[in-house]
C-alpha cells in the first residue's frame, strides 16, 4: 500500500511539472516547442510582456463544473498570474488527485500551436478544436481573443494518460463562457 501511495504522489508530481511546463513556466528550461509559445518568444523562463488581456480561467471552468464533469468534488484549486502568452490558468484537483487544467493563450497563436503537433480535429467543441495524446485538447472558442489548452487526468495512478472524452466535456463548458 505504501508503495502504491508513493507512486501516486510521484506520478501526480510529475504530471504537475508537465502541466506547469505546458503552461509556459520554465525556470530556465527551453520551452520553445511547447503549446502556446509563439515563434520567436523568449523561452528561457524570463518574464515576457503580457500578450493579451488576462482571463480568469477558473471562471471558465468552476469547481461546480469540475464536480459535474469529473463526478467528484474539488479538494484544491490552483491559479497562476498571467504572464507572457499565459493569459489565465486554473487547475482543479480532487482528493484522489484527479485533475482538470485550463490554460488560456492568445488566439493569434492557435493555428501555429496546433500545427506543431500531430493532433486530430475534434468537432462540437468551440469554433475549432484539436486533440493530441501528449499535450491534451486545444480549443478556439467562437469570437474570443484567446484559445484554451485543456488537460484532464482522471486517475493519479496514471498521471500521463490524458482523458480525451473528459477534456472535450471540459472544453465544451469552458468554450461556452
Amino acid at each position: 500500500m505504501g508503495y502504491k501511495t508513493g507512486w501516486n504522489v510521484r506520478a501526480v508530481g510529475l504530471a504537475a511539472a508537465l502541466v506547469l511546463a505546458l503552461a509556459g513556466c520554465g525556470g530556465g528550461n527551453d520551452v520553445s516547442d511547447l503549446p502556446g509559445v509563439p515563434e520567436g518568444a523568449s523561452t528561457d523562463g524570463s518574464s515576457m510582456d503580457l500578450m493579451g488581456k488576462p482571463v480568469d480561467a477558473c471562471a471558465l471552468f468552476t469547481p461546480d463544473d469540475f464536480t459535474a464533469v469529473m463526478k467528484k468534488p474539488v479538494e484544491k484549486t490552483e491559479t497562476m498570474d498571467a504572464s507572457g502568452s499565459l493569459l489565465g490558468y486554473c487547475t482543479h484537483t480532487s482528493e484522489d488527485f484527479a485533475s482538470a487544467n485550463v490554460s488560456v493563450r492568445p488566439a493569434k497563436h492557435f493555428d501555429e500551436t496546433v500545427e506543431r503537433y500531430d493532433g486530430e480535429k475534434v468537432s462540437g467543441v468551440g469554433e475549432s478544436a484539436y486533440w493530441d495524446n501528449k499535450y491534451g485538447l486545444f480549443v478556439q472558442p467562437a469570437g474570443k481573443p484567446y484559445f484554451l489548452h485543456i488537460i484532464v487526468i482522471p486517475d493519479a495512478g496514471d498521471a500521463f494518460n490524458f482523458d480525451k472524452d473528459l477534456a472535450i466535456e471540459v472544453g465544451k463548458v469552458a468554450a461556452s463562457r
